[in-house]
């Protein structure tokens, strides 16, 4: 079955495979990305709420958690092959 759609232009299966695995991990990365410093952030004002944050160092992971849902995407269209 899989040689008759490589014989009619397709990919084969394990190429769509590894194309979806890459992708997939592409999405968890920049998930972890987004969420890290805020999440990070999150626990460090929890453990020592004393400690000094500038602004600009507190803000900064609500902006990269906030853009997150924009990601996904931007992933799928820059490894869609179709487009």
């Amino acid at each position: 079955m899989n040689r008759s759609v490589e014989l009619q232009g397709g990919r084969s299966s394990q190429k769509e495979n590894d194309h979806a695995t890459s992708m997939v991990l592409a999405m968890i990365i920049a998930y972890l990305v987004c969420w890290l410093p805020y999440t990070a952030l999150s626990v460090v004002v929890v453990v020592d709420p004393e400690l000094y944050i500038p602004p600009l160092v507190s803000t900064m992971p609500m902006y990269f958690a906030k853009t997150s849902p924009v990601y996904n995407p931007i992933i799928y269209f820059l490894s869609n092959k179709q487009v």
